[in-house]
């Protein structure tokens, strides 16, 4: 029961001092299919997309998800 009422005590004190809540968010991503490669010839074996996901300009991105083609659409959540 004690440790109980000090963890409790603990988190009010953190919630009073500032401490946000997290907000979730959602961003609904579309294109379009690619259907050329690179070098201008046709596109037959695509199997899936990579999302990813950077923030600023530290150049450090992370995979977020893989969608499968022939997907044109997705949300990721976050």
């Amino acid at each position: 029961m004690y440790r109980f009422l000090a963890i409790l005590l603990v988190s009010l004190t953190l919630l009073s001092n500032g401490a946000e809540a997290v907000e979730f968010c959602q961003a609904d991503l579309n294109w379009t299919e690619p259907t050329l490669n690179d070098d201008g010839s046709l596109l037959t074996d695509l199997a899936s997309y990579e999302v990813w996901n950077g923030c600023g300009q530290t150049g450090i991105y992370d995979t977020v998800k893989v969608v499968l083609a022939p997907a044109t659409s997705d949300a990721v959540l976050g």
